[in-house]
């Protein structure tokens, strides 16, 4: 049996302090939308989070320190909530939308690592998602390789990036940018 169409759409992006789905969430950002193009945003969730694990700081590679350092998101984590009350934020935006499994989750990278992190880390929150995603940076690498990454997104260059609200903003633009592209096709 098909799932029934979304209620609404969670574009989601998490910063981490590794590419494991038990490195710990530093800073989740999020947009609720209309269930339907051009995704209309309903509302936004963001929050920097600390890591519950002792020490923390000493488990992250120089790179990752380095990204985030220049994100100005490392001198937050410290101040940061825990994982819970993140996700608890994250809760209270999509729980009025509809019943569990109501929200089709959507962003870039969703498919292979967001969903992955959010099911260890946040699994309350997953509870609500359908099984589907829509990813956007799978239809830019598959553009790519199919030799056409002339048609593929390009992001503003004085964008914030690693950074998780503003990430996730910028998935939906190349969501839209995709569906834009694809709307202007001849009709079959």
């Amino acid at each position: 049996m098909p799932q029934p169409d979304p209620l609404a759409c969670l574009v989601l992006d998490y910063e981490t302090l590794g590419l494991n789905d038990d490195d710990p969430i530093v800073e989740v950002g999020a947009a609720l939308t209309t269930p339907n193009y051009p995704w209309d945003v309903i509302a936004t969730f963001s929050a920097v989070v600390r890591p519950t694990r002792e020490r923390w700081w000493e488990f992250v590679s120089p790179f990752v320190r380095n990204m985030h350092n220049e994100s100005g998101l490392w001198p937050l984590i410290t101040d940061g909530v825990d994982v819970r009350e993140a996700e608890d934020g994250l809760l209270a935006v999509v729980s009025d939308v509809g019943p569990r499994e109501s929200v089709l989750l959507m962003g870039s990278g969703v498919g292979h690592f967001d969903r992955r992190v959010m099911a260890k880390q946040m699994p309350a929150l997953h509870g609500w998602l359908q099984h589907p995603n829509v990813d956007g940076g799978g239809i830019r690498r598959f553009l790519h390789r199919a030799g056409r990454g002339d048609l593929a997104f390009t992001p503003s260059v004085d964008r914030v990036k690693h950074r998780a609200l503003p990430d996730a903003l910028d998935h939906l633009e190349e969501l839209r940018f995709y569906a834009e592209l694809v709307r202007s096709l001849p009709k079959r």
